[in-house]
């Protein structure tokens, strides 16, 4: 009977891996690991300032609609109007750190009537606030009211 000797060792059997390839796989896996975290911090961070410019558009719109409903009183001067639309200005504070500022000004356009009174004012509502990324950011909005009708003409929001 022919029995198969063993053909010669290779090396010593493996038992785990090396201290040198521990640390390694360590360091790969922590890159991924913080490469994640900052995709999910960067992405949040965007978000959140979307997110603050969609509610300064959602206030500056309520403003400019408080804006619409001042009406031009008969006699009243373009400066008394101007005035009106200027007190609509407010603040909101949709969190502690984050304070919105609405503030509106009236420009009266240079055509009148046949009575001397402009026929539209265009009134502007700038909201500034502090954005989740840092920093102050302002949106300006714009548009075009008939004082006679008290109604809106055109939209010139920027």
């Amino acid at each position: 009977m022919d029995t198969l000797a063993p053909g010669p060792r290779l090396g010593r059997a493996r038992r785990g891996a090396s201290l040198a390839e521990m640390i390694i796989a360590i360091f790969i896996l922590s890159f991924v690991v913080m490469s994640i975290m900052m995709v999910m911090i960067v992405s949040t961070r965007n978000t959140m300032a979307l997110k603050d410019e969609e509610n300064a558009l959602q206030f500056g719109l309520e403003v400019l609609e408080d804006c619409e409903q001042v009406p031009f009183d008969i006699g009243a001067t373009s400066a008394d109007y101007a005035e009106a639309i200027a007190d609509k200005s407010k603040n909101r504070n949709s969190d502690s750190g984050n304070t919105m500022r609405a503030t509106t000004t009236a420009t009266m356009s240079g055509t009148e009537d046949s009575s001397g009174l402009p026929i539209s004012a265009e009134v502007t509502v700038d909201v500034t606030w502090n954005t989740a990324l840092g920093g102050n950011k302002t949106i300006q909005l714009n548009r075009e009211v008939s004082v006679s009708g008290w109604q809106n003409v055109g939209d010139r929001s920027k």
